[in-house]
């Protein structure tokens, strides 16, 4: 059985992996849980035998590494363009490009301003998908950016980008 657990942690009341039928010196095993990212792990081995014998390996000890935050959301589209109507109240789509060296899955606030003012406002929060439809209200220039978080509180900003509307 093996048992893993935060350093700083000492009660223990179920092993990580059983693994039966085996003698072999080595073993390799995916644990059911998610590390945390830069912390103290203990770990040891209890081996039992077919009639009821076991032994304690001796404790060890690793650190996982520090989260990256994710990459600087990227490619937002659209950027320096003009994008045509027919209607006011259109749907224009925002969608951009984002990685986590970490492979953690990430999320998204994004924010606009809208022609006329002088501040952003979030127009989707906590979003798990690289695109989002706005609505377009009246002709001029918007701009719009993405913060990318993941879950162990990493988080970049995209770029601000701009595009113009313009009713056909």
């Amino acid at each position: 059985m093996l048992y893993v657990f935060e350093s700083e942690k000492t009660q223990l009341t179920t092993p990580e992996k059983t693994v039966s039928g085996t003698d072999a010196d080595e073993l390799s095993v995916t644990l059911s849980k998610s590390l945390l990212p830069n912390t103290w792990y203990k770990w040891f081995v209890e081996v039992v035998d077919e009639d009821g014998n076991h032994v304690l390996s001796d404790t060890l000890s690793f650190k996982t590494k520090e989260n990256t935050a994710p990459e600087f959301p990227s490619n937002g589209r659209p950027n320096n363009e003009t994008v045509e109507v027919s209607l006011l109240s259109s749907k224009v789509n925002l969608n951009w490009n984002c990685t986590d060296v970490d492979g953690d899955i990430l999320k998204y606030n994004v924010y606009l301003k809208k022609p006329g003012t002088t501040t952003f406002s979030q127009v989707a929060k906590d979003i798990s998908v690289s695109n989002i439809d706005v609505t377009v209200s009246s002709e001029g220039s918007y701009s719009w950016y993405v913060e990318a978080y993941d879950p162990h509180g990493g988080y970049s900003n995209s770029n601000i980008w701009v595009f113009n509307v313009k009713k056909k």
